[in-house]
């Protein structure tokens, strides 16, 4: 197996910077190629020393001038340390070659190896443009050699100045590659943080996204008066936020889950409720891993991520929330934080509910006996007789007492239990301090006068003792639900008089 490379984000920022910093010596190279031909040129035909075979000098010139040409549209990304070399070594021989044709170490341009010496501090790093300069202080060397009219002082005055040129173009070019290198990492730290800012304001954004929606949320909630629009509304704003597919809300009563709003997949797969039934948060981001058989259900329903949290006030649980995704997604953090507030609104509009329900029956009930107390009892009796009278039915109302001299609280109770207990699921009962009032439903004298027997016989079985009880039926000379009642008390009044009895108003 072949090895890869991993490169650091140095050495990939130093490779850009140096890429870029190539590309515009190559520029400044070929520019000043050109200046120095034209020099070279100019040079020649001012001079009036006539050297022999003067035109055989404008070969070089020409072959560097076409050169030149060329080296614009070569790429400068291609073989850029070899066409460096290249360059430096084709740069020196022509000089060379003008310098030995006019003259050797008496030539005037000998000065012509400072563009060499300056390029090769542009091309490369100190260390190798030393070595080009020595090797020019090589060639001079050679040359001092060739002529014939040697003078030291040529060779030894231009030695330093080869080699002080070379060492102030290497110190600039280094200093400009650092600066340029520096302002790139700059550039990579400045488009970092930005990346980091972006990312703080998409995170900042997607906050303000989840408060909007609790705000939506819960002033529309204060206007909807329903209590299952309510939980229909928190579970679209479920769906919006979480884009999942399935949510649904369960409410435990008398030990098990029921849905109340939402998706009934537990009516259409009842194995999905092993689930819920676990009263415990749950997380699943990939189902295709989990191998819970708890999740079979949810697998078969093609779901892919599960988020479950049980709904609890104090410690109590009171139902569950549930949402699942179809589409390969994973729930993040701020995902978790936003379901969890949803479940803690859900938890309070289950128990708020609870709690109206819980008022609206005690404002209607006797707290002694919970039997419904008179003010309902004559509301829904002035209701039936109207219906009564349009319907032409039946209705009577029975009025029961003990004949106990003083029933105690518990007697009391147990009788409004046993009352209540037998009479029909349509009918109603109520406490009047200490006189039960039957509001019977389609009710004659003949049913009236059944119904009261059998509570009769119920009453003395279980508590020994025994009740008097007064009849009522609805007459076209009763014209409202006072009269009824009064009757029906009046009635009672004649019973007690003779204890364990029934008596009928005429």
């Amino acid at each position: 197996m072949d090895r890869v490379r991993l490169e650091s984000p140095y050495t990939l920022l130093y490779k850009e910077e140096k890429m870029e910093f190539s590309k515009r010596i190559i520029k400044i190279t070929v520019i000043s190629r050109w200046l120095m031909l034209a020099i070279a040129v100019m040079m020649l035909e001012l001079s009036r020393i006539d050297w022999p075979r003067k035109h055989e000098l404008f070969i070089p010139i020409i072959i560097l001038a076409v050169y030149n040409l060329i080296a614009r549209f070569i790429p400068y990304q291609l073989a850029y340390f070899r066409r460096a070399y290249a360059e430096t070594t084709l740069d020196i021989v022509f000089i060379t070659a003008i310098i030995f044709a006019t003259g050797g170490m008496q030539s005037q341009f000998f000065l012509f190896y400072l563009f060499s010496i300056i390029f090769a501090s542009c091309y490369y790093q100190p260390k190798t443009t030393f070595l080009v300069t020595i090797g020019i202080i090589l060639l001079c060397i050679l040359l001092y050699l060739l002529t014939k009219e040697r003078d030291l002082t040529y060779l030894l005055g231009r030695m330093p100045l080869f080699l002080g040129v070379a060492g102030l173009v290497s110190f600039i070019t280094n200093e400009i590659r650092m600066t340029q290198r520096e302002a790139v990492e700059e550039r990579e730290m400045a488009s970092v943080l930005q990346m980091k800012l972006q990312d703080r304001l998409n995170k900042v954004k997607e906050e303000n996204r989840r408060l909007a929606e609790f705000y939506n949320v819960s002033t529309e909630l204060e206007e909807i008066g329903d209590f299952s629009s309510q939980l229909k509304r928190v579970l679209e704003t479920v769906s919006s936020y979480l884009k999942t597919e399935i949510n649904l809300i369960t409410e435990i009563k008398g030990g098990v889950h029921k849905v109340i709003a939402g998706d009934d997949i537990v009516k259409q797969n009842p194995e999905a409720s092993l689930l819920i039934k676990e009263n415990c948060a749950i997380l699943v981001n990939d189902i295709e891993k989990e191998e819970r058989d708890l999740l079979l259900a949810y697998k078969k329903m093609g779901v892919s991520s599960i988020i479950l949290l049980p709904l609890k006030i104090q410690e109590n649980t009171i139902g569950s929330i549930l949402s699942c995704s179809k589409g390969k997604r994973a729930f993040s953090e701020d995902d978790q934080k936003f379901f969890r507030i949803i479940a803690n609104i859900s938890s309070l509009l289950i128990e708020n509910n609870r709690l109206s329900f819980e008022i609206d029956r005690l404002s209607v009930t006797d707290k002694l006996t919970a039997l419904f107390n008179l003010y309902h009892f004559e509301e829904a009796l002035r209701k039936e007789i109207e219906r009564a009278r349009r319907l032409n039915s039946g209705l009577s109302v029975i009025a029961v007492k003990l004949d106990a001299e003083e029933p105690d609280a518990g007697l009391i109770q147990k009788a409004g239990l046993i009352i209540n207990y037998n009479t029909r699921r349509e009918d109603l009962v109520a406490n009047k301090e200490g006189i039960f009032l039957i509001l019977a439903y389609g009710a004659a004298k003949e049913k009236s006068l059944s119904l009261t027997d059998r509570i009769r016989q119920k009453v003395k079985e279980e508590t020994g003792n025994t009740i008097s009880c007064g009849i009522a039926t609805l007459s076209s000379d009763i014209f409202t639900y006072k009269e009824l009642i009064d009757k029906a008390e009046h009635a009672l009044s004649e019973a007690s008089k003779t204890k364990d009895t029934v008596i009928s108003s005429e």
